[in-house]
């Protein structure tokens, strides 16, 4: 907040200033944001060819400082993080391009594409803002970049895992040329997405987890520190290297601890962050009655300030998925009366409760289904996968199989293996309900060979508890 502030301060006196209130940066915001969303329609990459470059040391001054502002801003200040941006681009568009311009449009793209559901608009000024590289001398240019359009804009369109080996060259370079905090940031994109896609066995993120984040501890980045800090206790967790499931506590993270430390000194990011850990956590360890809490609690706050990350798709998926699952009406008790956890306990669900469940998770398939349409490649098997969902609660078992066999294929297409086994579990149990049991004890067999291929340790034991007696 301090550094928002002075940026403020210091553009204030270099003659660019900002609305005090609420509502004056709202207005504001939306004015610049439609303004913006129509000149873009006009723009292509060639324009780029007759602009010239930033050459007057205030204006660069200028937009050194509206960068440092959006840093602050996004952790501190949202309000104030789209009038920056936009004051960016804006500034660009009249003045010519500064080493700064690209980070700016690589910004604007996560605004226009998200949050004013202009996609392909996104996609446009995304890839301007790589191609605009090629005007700027500049690598810590080219690494934040880079790093900002595989986090916020490109996933929107292409396969998430492509940002791999983005966020691998931008770790490499921000190192060798002393951008630290850039490339600090880099290698949290490629460690939490390895965590979110399953394409990495749990036993080598494990190793890259405590080695990134000794780096990030050394080097003082505190806010990747403390957020890798939880993808890694839910590594530990999904390999048994912790007592719980979905609670955050380990030799790597305690959350009560953390939650107290909040207490103190309140940081709605860092909170969140916590209930999305906790989220993976329930989903793929079976406590989907805290999944599906956790889901109804936080998702439309994690909608509206993280809306842009590549973990916004898995995660709209997971809390539909935990939110289906404890919505079924034939079910009067909670998830850990039929599915086995270290305290057994059955807890009575209200029909109420149940119905609130059933029409969010309406709501997050919708969700889902718009942004596919709209050309989004990750959420085919999220969909095929909550389409299975929703058969299950209509009694559809044929159809509900239909939907798991699909989201078996498309995960598998992916190296999703994480995804591929959980509709392996999914499909088991829809197969018991028709009375199929021979093809249950496959899709067991098939879940459990996944899970070890995974390295989710903890999650074989639930198997185990589970289907102890399917033969």
């Amino acid at each position: 907040q301090n550094a928002a502030t002075l940026c403020v301060d210091i553009l204030q006196q270099l003659g660019t200033s900002f609305p005090t209130t609420a509502i004056g940066k709202t207005l504001t915001t939306l004015k610049g944001m439609i303004k913006l969303k129509h000149a873009v329609s006009r723009w292509t990459l060639t324009m780029l060819e007759g602009m010239p470059l930033c050459t007057d040391p205030k204006e660069e001054a200028i937009m050194k400082t509206l960068d440092k502002l959006m840093t602050s801003a996004y952790l501190a200040d949202p309000g104030l993080l789209p009038l920056a941006i936009l004051k960016s681009v804006r500034r660009t568009m009249q003045n010519g391009i500064s080493e700064h311009s690209p980070n700016a449009f690589a910004m604007q793209a996560l605004l226009l594409g998200y949050f004013m559901g202009d996609v392909s608009g996104g996609r446009k000024l995304a890839d301007i803002s790589i191609e605009m590289l090629k005007y700027v001398d500049s690598t810590a240019a080219a690494i934040r970049t880079t790093n900002v359009a595989y986090s916020t804009s490109f996933h929107w369109t292409s396969p998430v895992e492509d940002g791999f080996e983005h966020y691998l060259e931008c770790y490499r370079v921000g190192m060798a040329v002393g951008e630290v905090e850039t490339a600090m940031w880099s290698i949290f994109g490629y460690l939490q997405t390895s965590l979110l896609v399953g394409t990495s066995r749990l036993d080598a993120l494990d190793e890259d987890m405590t080695t990134y984040s000794a780096m990030m501890k050394e080097f003082r980045q505190n806010n990747q520190y403390q957020i890798i800090r939880m993808n890694h206790q839910v590594v530990h967790n999904l390999r048994g290297k912790s007592k719980h499931r979905s609670k955050l506590i380990g030799s790597i993270f305690n959350e009560q601890e953390e939650l107290r430390n909040l207490e103190r000194e309140p940081d709605p990011q860092r909170s969140l962050s916590i209930q999305s850990n906790k989220l993976i956590a329930a989903v793929y360890l079976s406590e989907y009655h805290v999944g599906a809490k956790i889901g109804l609690e936080t998702h439309e706050q994690r909608l509206k300030m993280n809306g842009a990350m590549n973990s916004l798709a898995p995660t709209t998926f997971w809390v539909g998925l935990c939110c289906c699952i404890m919505g079924n009406k034939e079910s009067t008790l909670t998830a850990a009366a039929h599915i086995p956890s270290t305290s057994p306990q059955q807890v009575n669900i209200s029909s109420s409760l149940k119905l609130k469940y059933r029409k969010y998770a309406q709501k997050c398939r919708t969700k889902l289904v718009e942004w596919q349409q709209k050309g989004n490649p990750n959420c085919t098997h999220f969909i095929s996968f909550l389409n299975a969902e929703h058969d299950v609660l209509a009694c559809k078992y044929e159809a509900a199989a239909k939907g798991y066999m699909d989201a078996i294929r498309h995960a598998k297409q992916r190296g999703f293996v994480h995804d591929e086994a959980l509709a392996h579990e999914r499909l088991a149990d829809c197969l018991l309900a028709k009375g199929n049991r021979k093809g249950a004890v496959a899709s067991v067999k098939e879940c459990m060979r996944l899970t070890k291929e995974w390295g989710a340790t903890a999650k074989v034991n639930v198997l185990n508890l589970k289907y102890g007696g399917l033969h």
